[in-house]
């Protein structure tokens, strides 16, 4: 579930507008849906992820830092999306809409904890 959709199956994943409505927050211009998996279907092709077939760890994150956006890549920053919650960095999510600061588990610290989970399930 996006961040951007503060945890509700009523928001688009795109960008966190209502789902029943069409978006102006960048993306613009998407929905409305009838439901949130028609307009994460359509987030996903925005972004050209539904024709990515190799899904190594790499390409993972890799993918899941354009999905975020290149803004922290480019000024050579740790992405909160990508490395947030990571021993590897110390970047922080800050959110200061609601005065108010996150301490954003990353996907690559979401990935090695699911890792871990599932270490004894391979056959």
């Amino acid at each position: 579930m996006s961040e951007r959709a503060s945890q509700s199956w009523n928001k688009q994943l795109a960008q966190g507008d209502p789902l029943n409505q069409v978006s102006t927050n960048v993306p613009r211009g998407m929905g409305p849906f009838s439901t949130w998996e028609e307009g994460a279907i359509a987030a996903l092709k925005h972004d050209g992820l539904t024709s990515v077939s190799d899904w190594c760890i790499e390409k993972v994150l890799h993918w899941q830092e354009k999905y975020n956006g290149w803004g922290y890549f480019f000024r050579g920053i740790p992405s909160p999306y990508v490395w947030g919650g990571n021993i590897q960095s110390t970047a922080r999510q800050v959110c200061v809409r609601w005065s108010l600061v996150v301490h954003y588990n990353g996907s690559s610290d979401r990935l090695r904890r699911h890792a871990q989970r599932h270490d004894g399930d391979r056959s």
